[in-house]
């Protein structure tokens, strides 16, 4: 009875290692596995951005005149390879990048989206954006580019990050819409008047 008292505790011993050490090469493999499996980029990504016109309008409580733009953007993107077993959820984002005189770079993040599941991981958006200012007061002769950027977020281990290029993502800021600078100088007028 002895004898199989202790084969049954050193079988149980064995387990417990197997199940142990099982768990433990799991657990380093999901953390440590986005340092070993390179970040894959998007099967296909398309992204059109056109400025449609540029504004003025008032931006602070200062009375100061500031130039806005209006924008159209079309995304075509395909982001189910990104998805796998360790993959919770994929964050992307439409940057635009810009210098002007004032400043070396400017960034702003035009669009964001959430990719909770694969299913959703196909993305086609025909979008007309509402207007973004910059902290200069102008958009003259500023040229720019715009990029698809995403994090990929896991369920356990480190958060990598993705960008998307093309060649032809420049874009120059077209001149002041002249109606509608119009308008808004008017409408501008009136607040102050009545303000």
């Amino acid at each position: 009875m002895r004898k199989i008292y202790i084969y049954a505790s050193h079988v149980i011993k064995f387990i417990k290692w197997i199940i142990v050490t099982y768990a433990a090469t799991v657990f380093f493999l999901m953390l440590f596995g986005n340092f070993i499996l390179p970040t894959p980029s998007p099967i296909s990504s398309r992204v059109d951005l056109k400025i449609l016109k540029i504004i003025q309008n008032e931006f602070n409580e200062s009375k100061e005149i500031y130039e806005s733009a209006l924008v159209e953007m079309n995304v075509d993107a395909d982001f189910t390879p990104l998805f796998t077993f360790n993959t919770h959820s994929i964050f992307v984002s439409l940057i635009i990048e810009y210098e002007t005189p004032t400043h070396s770079c400017n960034q702003i993040a035009l669009w964001s989206f959430i990719i909770r599941n694969r299913t959703s991981a196909v993305l086609q958006i025909h979008q007309e954006m509402n207007t973004f200012n910059d902290i200069t007061p102008s958009f003259k002769g500023v040229n720019g580019t715009y990029m698809m950027e995403w994090n990929i977020i896991p369920r356990l281990g480190v958060l990598r990050h993705g960008r998307a290029h093309q060649a032809d993502a420049l874009f120059t800021f077209p001149k002041l819409h002249m109606v509608w600078n119009l308008v808004n100088m008017c409408l501008i007028k009136w607040h102050q008047h009545f303000a």
